[in-house]
């Protein structure tokens, strides 16, 4: 699994069992994000560390991918082949700065100054670390300013 989630634009939908092919797969952003919620909601029910696993995937791979460098720029769809010829029409060959549906954009706003929610987790006296290189850089921020 790469992080992508729903391989079929029509519909926005999951394909058939495997399905989710390089140059076409949909990966719709808000797809990633609502599956980074699944799995984290998933993770405080059972406590099981595949569901942080799938997460982080899914952030690193499928999410994030929805962003450009300049954060002003976005992927409705992160095909995880993307070349200048495109033309397939439920993918773009580029970012775009906004969309008729601008669900995407939104969302990632909405959903980044969250992650550090997602870095440790608590039950009882128990502390989880689940995103290890966030947690890192999080603990090199603070003791920076120690």
């Amino acid at each position: 699994m790469q992080g992508g989630a729903g391989a079929v634009g029509s519909g926005e939908r999951y394909g058939d069992n495997y399905e989710l092919p390089n140059a076409t797969a949909y990966n719709e952003t808000c797809a990633a994000i609502a599956n980074v919620y699944w799995n984290q909601r998933m993770f405080q029910l059972h406590g099981e560390a595949k569901y942080i696993d799938v997460m982080e995937k899914i952030m690193y791979n499928g999410l994030i991918s929805g962003v450009g460098l300049d954060g002003k720029s976005f992927f409705y769809t992160n095909a995880m082949e993307i070349k200048n010829s495109t033309t397939h029409k439920d993918r773009e060959a580029e970012r775009s700065g906004w969309f008729e549906c601008s669900c995407c954009p939104t969302n990632v706003c909405r959903f980044l100054p969250s992650v550090p929610g997602y870095v440790y987790a608590q039950q009882g006296s128990d502390l989880y670390v689940n995103l290890l290189s966030t947690a890192l850089h999080h603990c090199f921020l603070i003791r920076s300013r120690l």
